[in-house]
């Protein structure tokens, strides 16, 4: 059956800014300038991209430093008492100690050892179970590599 309504002409597609094929250039992915050859060669020198880079023209340059001014590391400080000199030269920031608060040597909660643990034995025998007959009695015994 045919539509009894016509459908709306669609409007034409307005290509999105900065997404133009031909404005765009491509992304170059993060390429080595100094491609490996080998493992360990290079395909050229040290001395090569030392020439391409030209650090040695920066060497020449030297740049303007404003100087900072110098903060005290040390203050004065007055101490009473006839025989203790009279002043002592203190650190403004003191130097951490670096010394544990606790005690290095801590003691061990009493763990026991999982291979000295009891062993407790099912009444009924299960798959991983011997049974060993010892003069007409039967006592069951587990199997040491089955724990």
């Amino acid at each position: 059956m045919a539509p009894t309504k016509e459908k709306a002409a669609a409007a034409p597609k307005v290509a999105k800014p900065g997404k133009t094929g031909g404005d765009q250039k491509k992304k170059r992915t993060n390429r080595f300038k100094n491609a490996l050859l080998a493992d360990g060669v290079r395909r050229y020198s040290k001395g090569k991209i030392a020439a391409r880079k030209a650090l040695y023209a920066l060497k020449s340059l030297k740049k303007v430093r404003t100087e900072k001014p110098k903060v005290a590391i040390t203050v004065v400080k007055k101490i009473g008492g006839a025989k203790n000199g009279g002043e002592r030269k203190v650190l403004v920031k003191k130097n951490k100690s670096y010394l544990p608060t606790k005690s290095l040597i801590r003691k061990r909660s009493v763990k026991w050892c999982f291979r000295n643990h009891k062993r407790y034995i099912h009444k009924t025998p299960k798959f991983n179970k011997v049974m060993v007959l010892i003069v007409s009695a039967v006592n069951l015994r587990e199997i040491a590599s089955s724990c």
